[in-house]
């Protein structure tokens, strides 16, 4: 089963955004995995966290006030494929596993 976000936006003034970096700002990967988390808290509904992380590439630089969309998918095994997109182009990918938090 596949989930896609709204289409989401950084803003160029969002607090995450100084000093990463001054001259040439982009959105910190950090933050972009945050988002994929509270992506997931939203369409599995329930109070969860990123348990593990197996793996994540960042295959771009996202830009501040650049569009993208979150696409999950729930593999086997209780993890969850994710994919961060802008205009057909993948940002950043991996996959994770859940835990319940509540």
């Amino acid at each position: 089963m596949t989930y896609v976000s709204e289409r989401q936006c950084v803003a160029a003034t969002h607090p995450a955004l100084p000093g990463h970096f001054p001259l040439a700002p982009i959105v910190p990967g950090a933050w972009l995995l945050t988002l994929v988390e509270a992506c997931c808290r939203e369409h599995f509904r329930s109070a969860t966290a990123v348990a593990e992380i197996d793996f994540v590439r960042f295959r771009q630089s996202l830009l501040p006030d650049q569009p993208f969309r979150i696409e999950l998918e729930v593999e086997s095994g209780g993890r969850i494929r994710f994919a961060i997109v802008s205009d057909g182009t993948t940002i950043a990918d991996g996959r994770l596993a859940l835990r319940a938090t509540g």
